[in-house]
């Protein structure tokens, strides 16, 4: 089983549109973990033969030496072709790593502008500090029930667990996604279906044990075939509805996780006499690939991830291929090499505090690389970046002008003085902010910047996963309308992408966020929803008197820019014209019929400024003007400063 959580998981990472729910494999993972070590753990704690040394000393033995060899290879391969930026997060990474923390970390870089995952090589050992978070805290629950002495109060209490941690993961999935995703309390869960399926079998309630019981002489043997059969065939099926069909959009862990688990569950609980155990799970490849499981997960996303790196952008399907082959033989030769020697024969304890000292030392030499983040390649890459030296400083100083903007973007371009315009919008209106004020300080104009990553600049407009942006975006209007020295309100944002509901330039089947309307939800048609929400924002203004002005968005890329700097066997550091105009059609269509009814109203076309009549560059001269393929970098700023014509006085 372990062979087919692995082919999952690998299949997903390197294939996405074969397996959109190959993620589900690492929920089967848990699974097991929570069977085998608590099937350990029970047996040893009631013949009263536990001990903790031993446990933990197992676990370094199993864990330990694959881990630091892919530490180490991740530091020696992250120096030839990372950036110093993505080195520093690298480094970061291994030693969150080696402290079985990764999850937690990875939590808290969750963001709008967090980097893209497939640029982060450990990003699949969240799971991994999951798992050794549950083998620390496990042991001691468990002997703890057993000091109890009563089989009910252990039952009982294991089912409790699991039932509180699985409510705890359907109550946050939707307002707390992230963390729900990557911390043990949400997770927990699906480790104690494992561990509550090991109790059960020890204590003959397994499904062996049921027939026997309830099966009467004349059915008894039937039965012994029929059901593990039927249980193992319904337990194989709800794990490849979760491989195949439970895509990226799915709120998860939350329901959909039910799948992968207990299918996990009822083909354990089939036990080996069943068909699919016997004749499919037990060949020998499969039980080969079972075997280098855990190093092959360790292997697989750290190269495709490097690959990812080098290439700027998803490799071809061929590198792809070469690089799970890869995998695969690395695995092998880890599991025969390190993993296996160092698991059996004498010396345990021996073994497993010398793996300590060396993991103790991968970390310490990952935080000097953290402190110290020099790599192969010399770039200046604050193009890379958004925000501008002293923007903290700024941003304290604004919201204490403008109170109200305390949870949203606050950046003035004088703070001494009185803007009479203002920046509203997403982050493309944040990326926007630095050229404009460089455009406006030449005619001594003050602009201040009010938004929010992710919120379109629209009233009435609520966006999954965004949920305070309705609220944001009134206060926002709220302060703008009655503040009689802004006179010009500037709209910019991610248009392309809210009104189509699609992602750019990302990985496939990549959507955009739901977006509907407050007061009238049951619209589903995006362009209608994205009209409304402009209309109502539009007729607010000019009630107001404002002078608006719509920036009509740069182009997006379809690639990342650091392929123009990093793999200089790619040249090409342009997009196609046409494919800008086809992504921007629809939503420039809808703006120009809206505002028709506001006189009131202009427009402010990016694109002529980024594009020739057949390409569009991401590059000038030699300055890479984005910061990813969605966002506008440093280097924009004076470059779009000098050329943009606003109309404005």
């Amino acid at each position: 089983m372990r062979a087919i959580a692995v082919l999952a998981v690998v299949c997903f990472h390197a294939f996405p549109p074969l397996a959109q729910g190959g993620y589900a494999g690492v929920d089967v993972f848990f699974v097991i973990s929570g069977y085998l070590i608590s099937s350990l753990i029970f047996q040893e704690t009631q013949n009263h033969r536990f001990r903790y040394a031993d446990f933990y000393a197992r676990r370094i033995r199993r864990i330990f030496p694959a881990l630091i060899l892919v530490f180490m290879a991740c530091l020696v391969l992250g120096w030839f072709i990372m950036f110093k930026n993505e080195y520093q997060l690298l480094a970061k990474h291994v030693v969150a790593g080696a402290g079985f923390i990764l999850n937690i970390v990875l939590w808290r870089e969750t963001g709008y502008f967090d980097g893209a995952v497939a640029e982060k090589p450990l990003m699949h050992l969240w799971s991994l500090g999951i798992e050794e978070q549950f083998y620390i805290i496990w042991p001691l629950f468990i002997v703890f029930l057993f000091t109890r002495k009563n089989k009910q109060i252990i039952l009982w209490s294991l089912l409790a667990t699991l039932s509180l941690s699985f409510l705890l993961n359907v109550l946050f999935i939707k307002f707390r996604p992230a963390a729900t995703f990557y911390l043990l309390p949400t997770r927990l869960w699906e480790l104690c279906l494992g561990a509550v399926l090991a109790y059960l079998t020890l204590q003959g309630t397994g499904i062996q044990s049921l027939i026997r019981v309830f099966g009467s002489k004349g059915t008894t043997l039937n039965l012994y075939k029929i059901v593990p059969d039927a249980v193992s065939w319904l337990g194989l099926l709800l794990m490849m509805i979760s491989f195949l069909m439970v895509g990226p959009g799915k709120a998860y862990p939350g329901w959909w996780a039910l799948l992968p688990t207990l299918g996990a569950c009822l083909l354990v609980s089939a036990g080996a006499g069943a068909w699919i155990n016997r004749h499919i799970l037990s060949r020998n490849v499969l039980v080969g690939i079972g075997l280098v499981s855990y190093p092959l997960y360790l292997w697989h996303w750290s190269l495709l991830s490097f690959a990812h790196i080098y290439f700027a952008g998803t490799p071809a399907s061929a590198i792809r291929i070469a690089v799970v082959l890869a995998s695969f033989l690395l695995a092998c030769i880890t599991y025969k090499l390190i993993e296996r020697p160092l698991r059996s024969g004498r010396a345990g304890q021996v073994k497993a505090a010398v793996l300590c000292v060396l993991m103790v030392s991968v970390g310490c030499l990952g935080l000097n690389r953290y402190v110290n983040p020099v790599t192969n390649l010399s770039f200046d890459e604050t193009a890379f970046t958004i925000d501008e030296p002293g923007h903290e400083k700024n941003r304290a100083e604004c919201r204490s002008i403008y109170p109200f903007a305390q949870n949203s973007f606050c950046q003035m371009s004088n703070v001494s003085g009185t803007p009479s315009v203002a920046l509203i919008g997403d982050s493309h209106a944040k990326a926007l902010f630095g050229a404009i004020r460089y455009s406006l300080n030449r005619h001594n104009i003050d602009v201040v910047l009010f938004g929010r990553n992710g919120c379109p600049p629209f009233l009435g407009i609520e966006r999954d996963h965004s949920p305070t942006c309705p609220e944001s975006t009134s206060r926002i209007m709220e302060h703008v309308t009655n503040n009689p020295d802004i006179r010009y309100v500037i709209l910019a944002g991610r248009f392309a992408a809210t009104q189509s509901g699609v992602d750019f330039g990302g990985t496939e089947d990549s959507h955009y966020y739901r977006i509907r309307l407050m007061d009238n939800p049951g619209i589903r048609d995006r362009d209608k929803i994205f009209e409304i929400g402009l209309n109502n924002t539009l007729q607010q203004l000019t009630d107001a008197g404002k002078e608006i002005i719509i920036v009509l968005d740069y182009p997006e890329l379809d690639f990342s820019p650091k392929r123009c700097v990093r793999n200089q066997a790619s040249k090409s550091c342009f997009i196609d014209k046409k494919t800008v105009d086809t992504r921007q059609k629809a939503y420039r269509k809808i703006v120009a019929e809206s505002i028709k009814r506001f006189p009131n109203v202009k427009t402010v076309d990016l694109v002529p400024y980024f594009c020739d009549d057949k390409t569009c560059f991401a590059k000038h001269h030699e300055d890479i003007l984005y910061m990813n393929r969605g966002h506008l970098g440093a280097n924009s700023k004076i470059f779009l400063g000098n050329r943009i014509q606003l109309p404005i006085p």
